[in-house]
């Protein structure tokens, strides 16, 4: 008998245009907390004064290497979200 398991599958909350409204942190907890589980967040360090984009908020992400997506598209628990997020530069003068 060979008995296999689907991966769970979970509907993606937000579209990209909600994304890139949030802070990272938020981001981060609001999926996990639904279930995601591969989750990862990569500094841009591009900001100079913070007026604009703030510290923090998201630029954009992708999944599994992709950055077209839709709000309600079905993706596997564990697919490789990453998020990139603006923050101060770690060079100031």
């Amino acid at each position: 008998v060979v008995t296999y398991h689907k991966k769970r599958e979970i509907i993606f909350p937000f579209s990209p245009k909600e994304v890139c409204k949030m802070n990272n942190k938020d981001l981060v907890h609001s999926l996990f907390n639904i279930g995601y589980t591969n989750i990862y967040t990569k500094a841009l360090n591009n900001l100079t004064t913070g007026l604009i984009k703030k510290d923090g908020l998201v630029k954009h992400i992708t999944i599994n290497g992709k950055e077209h997506f839709k709000k309600g598209d079905s993706l596997e628990y564990d697919a490789r979200i990453v998020i990139y997020y603006y923050t101060f530069s770690r060079n100031k003068s």
